[in-house]
């Protein structure tokens, strides 16, 4: 076991922690995630900063030169499942077998446990010992997901605005002329949003394996607060939806932008379609439109990245219809406390 002296929290809310902790995330990315470009402070920095709907908290652990060697991030989410706690380890490849994941991971799980949580869900990629490191320490496999990548400068754009909604009798999404497209960036528009609401309950749907969340109507009190953090965290949110005639929103899909960060890289936020509205090809034409919009509204993005739950058959299909690669496989642990 490593020295308690070399483990010690740090301010998430800092810029200068996430300074001092840049070169693990760039390692441990790059040598986990393929087509990732490298990551900078203000990417991490948005990571790991306090926002007012999750509690933070890093601990660090630090070698014999006082450069940091590893670190765990613990999130609580405040809004929903407030007894389940998320971390996000990583160890320097250099670093590894020393005894560093195994104290921050004992770590994490007593400022879980502080945080009022029961357990503790773990992502460990597909590389040799990280499987294999959380079930020797007592983790129990949730689910298993996996990363695609789209590079937007390569897609097909002729073809994406065929696929864009609406497309019509004629087109792949079985008559879903019916259907218009709405677009905002960050604040759903006043008239929207109780439809918004009903619509995110679908992401209910989404396959979790053995474990098991808490299935909570948003109100729009905390839909309002949580535009309102990512904007304060530093991110730009960009939504495309689908609605139908009677006025319900059918599906939506989202992209976030890191507005402080110079990484030519957005990761996915949340896709749905209600149970009512599927099989009109909704999820498709908005993922198409959606890349569509990228181009002309964030042309410095370069590459879009999702996770996917491997069970989730229907959306790892669409994505391979769009020509998103697969780049990768991770593992979901469960840790009880």
């Amino acid at each position: 076991m490593i020295p308690a002296s070399t483990l010690r929290e740090l301010d998430s809310s800092n810029s200068a922690t996430a300074d001092s902790l840049l070169s693990v995330f760039q390692v441990t990315t790059l040598h986990n995630q393929r087509l990732h470009p490298l990551p900078d402070a203000e990417m991490l920095h948005t990571h790991i900063k306090p926002r007012t709907t999750s509690d933070r908290k890093v601990i660090a652990a630090f070698d014999e030169s006082g450069t940091a060697a590893a670190y765990a991030l613990v999130t609580r989410n405040r809004l929903a499942n407030r007894t389940l706690a998320e971390l996000d380890l990583r160890v320097a490849p250099d670093q590894r077998r020393r005894g560093y994941g195994t104290a921050l991971l004992e770590a994490a799980k007593q400022l879980a446990r502080e945080l009022g949580c029961d357990r503790l869900v773990a992502d460990f990629p597909s590389v040799p010992g990280g499987v294999d490191f959380a079930e020797k320490r007592g983790g129990k496999l949730s689910y298993q997901h996996q990363r695609t990548v789209l590079e937007l400068r390569k897609i097909d754009v002729g073809r994406y605005r065929a696929l864009a909604i609406p497309t019509g009798p004629d087109g792949p999404g079985r008559d879903n002329a019916q259907y218009k497209s709405v677009r905002w960036t960050d604040h759903c528009p006043d008239d929207l949003v109780q439809a918004h609401i009903v619509a995110r309950g679908a992401m209910h749907d989404e396959p979790t394996g053995d474990l098991v969340k808490e299935k909570k109507t948003m109100t729009a009190a905390e839909l309002r607060q949580l535009e309102d953090a990512r904007i304060a965290y530093g991110q730009r949110r960009h939504t495309v939806a689908a609605l139908a005639p009677n006025g319900e929103m059918a599906a939506f899909t989202q992209v976030a932008i890191l507005v402080n960060s110079r990484v030519p890289l957005a990761p996915m936020g949340n896709t749905a379609v209600s149970r009512a509205h599927r099989g009109h090809g909704l999820a498709l034409g908005l993922k198409a439109e959606l890349a569509l919009w990228m181009l002309e509204r964030e042309p410095h993005i370069e590459l879009i990245d999702c996770w996917n739950n491997v069970e989730n058959k229907a959306m790892t299909h669409i994505n391979q219809m769009l020509g998103w690669e697969i780049t990768g496989t991770a593992s979901a642990y469960t840790f009880e406390l």
